[in-house]
């Protein structure tokens, strides 16, 4: 599971439930970003990814006149060490999304969340693994220190 898909979902649960699916024997790889604060944010909130993020907006009307899309980092309290990257539309006026025949309309200031994206301090990311019984048994960090992988079997 390559490509922080497990920060893709709330990663706390996810990790128990790849531990449920594991038979003895079983091995699961699994990398994570590792959290570096502004340097994190200038990933996502950068002009090629902006495009890609507006895609949906776009797609049930709403455009870059309406209203702005913001990333923020957000503390997650149950584990130290978690930080959800959140991205969001906030309508800067009434504003009707359309989608399958249905109307969705946001006032001045209201929120669309939209995906988010867990990161993690290293220790955090192996702390994870651990409390949902997976034993890392190989973990490294990519050469520019930005992701960190883990081997792990049920332990």
């Amino acid at each position: 599971m390559l490509g922080n898909t497990l920060g893709a979902f709330d990663p706390i649960a996810a990790a128990r439930s790849l531990h449920d699916l594991l038979r003895p024997g079983d091995l699961l790889l699994v990398d994570g970003e590792v959290f570096s604060g502004e340097a994190t944010v200038a990933g996502y909130d950068n002009p090629l990814n902006r495009r890609f993020a507006w895609a949906p907006l776009h797609a049930v009307g709403i455009g870059e006149d309406d209203g702005d899309l913001r990333f923020e980092v957000r503390v997650d309290a149950r584990l130290p060490g978690l930080h959800p990257l959140a991205k969001y539309f906030e309508a800067r006026h009434g504003v009707a999304a359309r989608l399958g025949g249905e109307t969705l309309r946001l006032r001045a200031g209201e929120r669309v969340e939209m995906n988010h994206s867990y990161k993690y301090a290293a220790d955090t990311f192996v702390r994870i693994l651990t409390g949902a019984g997976l034993a890392p048994r190989w973990q490294g960090t990519s050469d520019d220190g930005r992701f960190v992988m883990a081997l792990a079997g049920r332990a």
